[in-house]
């Protein structure tokens, strides 16, 4: 091999193999919103077969079993593809200093990266990289024992609260349900715990959702939950009390609002979820149509939930209040491919169509 064709097998091996750590760092350690490269592609081949897959499942519930499974496929094979990545990096940097071919270059740095020791080397340098690349081995499996656990961490302190909503609202939850429940226990008044827990949701998943991205394509144990679709029903029902329901406002709803529409944009900004950061409505349209508001609020009133005198009003603060996590929560479902049941549907929903489970 000529002298060029070394020194470009050098520079593209560190190249590749100082990508590859960086993205883990990126990936694992820093406790920002990052999403290097290596990592969103994994995540986007994994999901694009999936969803190729999905596509021809007819039956909703296999569809979700296949879904639930993706998100952990993708995070267990992620250290294998950046062990593959940081092989091949170091195998052209042995091709270009000492090996004489690249096959041979390729078993001493998977060699080296697992620490079998199968082969080795009398260059000293080539010995040094072997040792770099060992300890680079022992790293990234350090640092994945240690990611599991906070993943699984996260996402079980999440599902806690989402399997508290079905008791409070069913499954899939509707903001009918949570109310006509709440109202039957004589908790209208007093909802102010709930919001406060949900607000405290809410920053905790802003946190954990945006530093590991993974964790929003992890799917609920059981078909019909969601956490998309309960922060959606939380935060239509805490707009609905601050809008509709004729009961004294909650400043612990509208906080509860205000850190959902902000955690949902933050997640939407993570995923490249395109939304306004500052909407306004009218000029921004929400997904709901008003014919569907009104016949809520007939239900909301033969369930003897009472309601403010202007409905027209209602609608308007209501709006007010949903055009702030409007487009981010119908983003979330479209990129989570999260079926949004029958209250969220798109412009589809008619009167008629607003069954949910009985509160008994």
């Amino acid at each position: 091999m000529t002298a060029v064709l070394e020194v470009l097998a050098i520079v593209v091996g560190v190249v590749i193999a100082v990508v590859t750590l960086w993205s883990a760092v990126l990936t694992v350690v820093v406790p920002r919103s990052e999403r290097p490269y290596i990592t969103r592609w994994h995540f986007q081949l994994i999901g694009g077969l999936a969803n190729t897959i999905a596509k021809r499942i007819s039956d909703p519930v296999r569809r979700d079993r296949l879904e639930s499974r993706i998100a952990p496929f993708g995070l267990v094979t992620l250290p294998f593809v950046w062990a593959a990545h940081v092989t091949i990096g170091f195998a052209l940097i042995f091709w270009g200093l000492s090996v004489d071919t690249f096959r041979d270059a390729v078993v001493l740095s998977g060699s080296a990266l697992t620490t079998l020791g199968v082969t080795t080397s009398d260059h000293t340098i080539t010995l040094l990289l072997v040792v770099g690349e060992a300890l680079i081995g022992l790293g990234l499996v350090a640092l994945m024992i240690s990611y599991l656990p906070t993943i699984y961490g996260a996402y079980t302190a999440r599902e806690v609260a989402v399997a508290r909503l079905e008791v409070r609202a069913g499954r899939p939850p509707h903001p009918i349900t949570f109310l006509e429940r709440t109202n039957l226990i004589g908790w209208l008044d007093h909802m102010d715990l709930v919001w406060a827990e949900w607000e405290d949701w809410f920053l905790q998943i802003e946190e954990t959702h945006t530093t590991h991205t993974s964790l929003s394509f992890f799917r609920s144990a059981y078909y019909g939950r969601s956490w998309v679709v309960a922060a959606g029903t939380v935060l239509d029902t805490a707009a609905l009390i601050q809008s509709t329901i004729d009961i004294e406002a909650s400043p612990r709803a509208a906080l509860c609002l205000r850190s959902g529409f902000t955690t949902l944009g933050s997640i939407a900004d993570a995923l490249d979820i395109e939304h306004p950061s500052d909407p306004h409505w009218p000029a921004e349209s929400i997904s709901l149509e008003r014919e569907v508001f009104d016949a809520l609020c007939e239900e909301l009133k033969a369930l003897e939930i009472p309601l403010v005198d202007d409905l027209d009003e209602a609608w308007r603060n209501f709006c007010g209040w949903r055009v702030n996590y409007d487009q981010a929560l119908y983003g979330l479902f479209e990129t989570l491919r999260v079926e949004p049941g029958e209250w969220f549907e798109h412009g589809s929903v008619r009167p008629s169509d607003l069954s949910r489970p009985s509160a008994a």
